[in-house]
């Protein structure tokens, strides 16, 4: 019951990105995966919050509005300004907790994208020479930096 139950929310994820998509969307498959992901995301929120128990039709509708609402936060985003999001794998080799020294001389390659960033989670300014962005700087305080063209 539940498999079928997760299928079809993404059922409803996949008909949300086919209502909404836009011939000014950059990346139609983005779109999709953004309305499914939202989708599951929504149905499964309405489900912890106890809203609605496992199975009942207000989940598909819960599911509808997750992937609507996730893709019109990706929608209001400021137009031309990049987003990277950095995030770590695989620290668990490293022994310790993956953040600042503890990544050396290690470097995420940004080809033509030298430009200055500013991390949203920290509210470090970092500038790319060279194309590249070392990730001792991106990871001064948390494993994670979610970085915004200047």
């Amino acid at each position: 019951m539940g498999t079928l139950i997760l299928g079809g929310w993404i059922v409803v994820g996949l008909m949300v990105a086919g209502f909404e998509r836009r011939p000014s969307d950059a990346d139609p498959k983005f779109v999709t995966q953004l309305c499914v992901v939202g989708a599951i995301a929504g149905g499964f929120a309405g489900q912890v919050l106890r809203w609605y128990v496992f199975g009942e039709p207000l989940g598909f509708v819960f599911a509808a509005a997750g992937a609507e609402l996730l893709l019109r936060s990706y929608r209001r985003r400021t137009p031309g300004r990049d987003l990277l999001i950095v995030v770590g794998r695989r620290t668990a080799a490293l022994g310790h907790p993956p953040i600042g020294a503890t990544w050396g001389d290690t470097a995420l390659v940004l080809e033509g994208m030298n430009r200055r960033w500013r991390c949203a989670v920290h509210g470090i300014l970092h500038d790319v020479t060279g194309d590249t962005l070392r990730l001792s700087d991106c990871f001064a305080e948390l494993p994670i930096a979610v970085l915004l063209a200047e």
